[in-house]
């Protein structure tokens, strides 16, 4: 799946633009992505307020880790929250939390 590939490419730019705030998008993004794996017909995991100072400080502020959300599914709606539709692929959500799981437990992940 060409999206997963993406998924990743968007983790090793975190790790190599961003080495020192890495570990901290990578739990984020960890925490958002597990949360809708684990309850994906709660509404609340499905939205991220854009204007919330934790979000700017681990995530908004590092493009790929946008980029990583926006290809999970994650779309502005207009309002100031990036919000993932309730048809959203499974699959690839799995996808990402087992490509976060190897960006925080591998310690040569993105070295290639």
């Amino acid at each position: 799946m060409i999206a997963l590939g993406k998924l990743r490419d968007c983790l090793v730019a975190i790790k190599k633009e961003h080495e020192g705030q890495a570990e901290t998008a990578f739990r984020t993004l960890s925490t958002y992505v597990g949360n809708v794996a684990r309850d994906p017909g709660e509404p609340k995991f499905r939205r991220i307020n854009l204007s919330n100072a934790a979000f700017q400080a681990r995530v908004g502020g590092l493009a790929p880790a946008v980029e990583f959300l926006r290809t999970m599914g994650f779309a502005e709606n207009g309002e100031g929250y990036l919000v993932l539709p309730g048809d959203a692929n499974g699959e690839l959500v799995q996808g990402a939390a087992g490509a976060l799981h190897d960006a925080l437990n591998n310690p040569f992940f993105g070295a290639l």
